[in-house]
């Protein structure tokens, strides 16, 4: 399969997916270091002024804690900044893998309709002859439904609109939708069908092509 139920990326990609999230857990490192900096740059300030300030003890402890309380609350910020810039990276990931599948399955596409016109150009040729091509011409037929099948399922996985490519999102990676992989996997077999009609095609020409060869052999023989 094309997917797994996690994102499967490349060493290329691994590559990417490090030059881009190591800015974000860097930045989350120096923002917690920075907060607890000035946390204990207040407390110390606090405890400091506590013999000047006429605070009692308890108003004393109850600024420190304040304070901590409010350092704590900018961490789980910037953990959630993170985690969300994270998420983000991950679905553009998935976005570019989407991406290349779709390419992937657009080239194969293309092969298999250049294959088509070379068949269909046979097939007149040979026919042109005289020779029985009823089987060839409904394998290319055939192949032909296919092949537009496929056009339209590889359309359907580039829009998005009608199958979620994402079900879910871990701390570990990304979980495809059931219903996106098993998308992919039906264009994979519908280009495997399209293919395996133009094959069948090919060996249904074979006979028609070798008795006209025959053919135009003896009739230049006789001749």
């Amino acid at each position: 399969m094309l997917f797994s139920s996690t994102l499967l990326v490349s060493a290329e990609e691994t590559s990417s997916r490090s030059a881009t999230v190591k800015p974000i857990v860097k930045e989350l490192r120096t923002d917690i270091k920075n907060d607890i900096r000035t946390m204990q740059t207040d407390v110390k300030a606090v405890r400091d002024n506590a013999s000047t300030s006429g605070k009692t003890n308890a108003e004393v402890r109850g600024e420190i804690k304040n304070i901590r309380e409010e350092t704590r609350s900018d961490i789980k910020d910037s953990v959630e900044k993170a985690r969300s810039a994270l998420r983000k990276e991950k679905e553009n990931r998935i976005k570019r893998e989407v991406q290349k599948v779709i390419e992937r399955f657009n080239a194969a596409i293309e092969r298999l309709e250049k294959l088509a016109l070379r068949i269909d150009s046979r097939i007149k040729k040979f026919e042109a002859r005289g020779a029985d091509v009823a089987v060839a011409k409904s394998k290319l037929a055939e192949a032909k439904v296919k092949i537009s099948e496929a056009q339209g399922a590889v359309l359907s996985l580039g829009s998005g609109s009608t199958t979620p490519i994402i079900a879910s999102t871990t701390p570990s990676g990304i979980i495809i939708s059931k219903e996106f992989r098993e998308a992919v996997e039906k264009t994979k077999n519908i280009i495997k069908a399209a293919h395996a009609a133009l094959v069948d095609a090919i060996v249904a020409l074979k006979p028609a092509a070798e008795k006209a060869e025959t053919e135009t052999a003896t009739s230049t023989n006789n001749d």
